[in-house]
């Protein structure tokens, strides 16, 4: 199947369905996640703001891949474009998890920097902002 939808890309480069979907069926149902990402990754030279696939491409490389270096460039992109979604919470929450393996200390001190002001621009959620808070001072002294 992952070559049907690349077939796909290749006819239609601009095809959104076939990296969202075909990445989601070859990642999941065929069990695939390099050739899933590889879907996700050309959608995203076309749609690199795209929610949905960055979402995807970075939870497959975090959970499945575990290379949660790659997966921070994809939760960044994702907070950078879209500040008022309803699940930011979560997607912030994971970026804290993350502090841990980022060991380049300047790194570490810009996703601090983009975190906390992300938890200002949250609208709604106080109670997720407060572990947040506490997640970050957690992860702070324990580095």
């Amino acid at each position: 199947m992952h070559l049907r939808f690349l077939s796909s890309l290749q006819f239609d480069p601009k095809f959104y369905e076939a990296s969202l979907l075909g990445g989601l069926y070859v990642s999941i149902i065929k069990d695939d996640v390099e050739s899933g990402n590889k879907l996700y990754e050309l959608g995203l030279l076309h749609y690199s703001y795209d929610f949905k696939l960055n979402y995807y491409l970075a939870f497959n490389y975090l959970f499945e891949l575990k290379n949660p270096e790659v997966a921070l460039k994809y939760y960044f992109k994702i907070l950078e474009d879209i500040k008022d979604r309803e699940d930011n919470p979560i997607i912030i929450l994971r970026l804290t998890n993350l502090i841990k393996h980022i060991k380049n200390e300047d790194e570490r001190s810009y996703m601090l920097e983009f975190i906390g002001s992300a938890i200002q621009d949250m609208k709604s959620a106080p109670q997720i902002q407060e572990q947040i808070i506490k997640k970050l001072k957690q992860e702070t002294l324990n580095n």
